[in-house]
């Protein structure tokens, strides 16, 4: 499922890669962003794309029906975190992931989004809430869902070298702290993944992907 597909531009990428993927969000022009980017590539399989219209709070599907699912950028928009990832938990097969894309601790007071709300002013229902790690944990693990990850992205404004500590606890939670400065060492060129962290909920992992770490600092 994509969750909050709004363009559908990763019910796209998903069918692309030859997955089965449903288009989930609120808004009633689901089969007009689909069929705009069928028409535009027709590679694209329509038949591994279907669409359903609902609010996140309270899906229409029945119990068990996804495999998997991806929220990119749409959880910090719904008001009842808890409601949402009770139906995240009810909606998954057993062994399924929701896997979110979404921004931090500060985005609701940050100056981008207060001026993004300002061209939002005419409608009262849209909201940008913080992604407060303890709260997310909090949620899911009340949910049902387990085994929570995470992974570092890159801000655009990230120096690429900086410093860090990274470990991993006896129980395997990896932590850190700090920042880091990463190589992937297949490839001449530095990528550099930022992080911030005081402390995590015991049961996060935070996971980066490098093979080889050097870290200044």
């Amino acid at each position: 499922m994509d969750f909050g597909a709004g363009s559908c531009w990763i019910t796209e990428a998903l069918a692309r890669m030859g997955q089965q993927v449903t288009a989930f969000d609120i808004h009633t022009d689901l089969e007009g962003c689909i069929s705009g980017r069928v028409e535009a590539d027709k590679r694209i399989d329509r038949a591994l794309i279907s669409h359903a219209t609902g609010d996140g709070h309270a899906m229409p599907f029945d119990d068990n029906t996804f495999g998997h699912a991806l929220c990119y950028d749409t959880l910090h928009h719904m008001h009842d975190y808890d409601k949402v990832f009770s139906e995240f938990a009810r909606v998954l097969k057993p062994g399924g992931r929701a896997i979110f894309v979404e921004p931090g601790a500060k985005h609701s007071t940050s100056p981008e989004t207060i001026e993004f709300m300002k061209l939002k002013s005419h409608d009262p229902t849209w909201i940008e809430r913080d992604i407060v790690l303890e709260d997310i944990n909090r949620c899911a693990t009340a949910s049902g869902l387990s085994s929570l990850a995470i992974v570092p992205m890159q801000h655009p404004s990230t120096p690429t070298v900086f410093s860090c500590v990274i470990g991993e606890s006896s129980a395997g939670e990896t932590y850190g702290y700090g920042t880091c400065f990463l190589r992937r060492w297949q490839r001449p060129t530095t990528i550099s993944v930022s992080f911030s962290i005081a402390r995590y909920p015991a049961n996060f992992r935070l996971l980066a992907g490098f093979t080889r770490w050097s870290c200044v600092g």
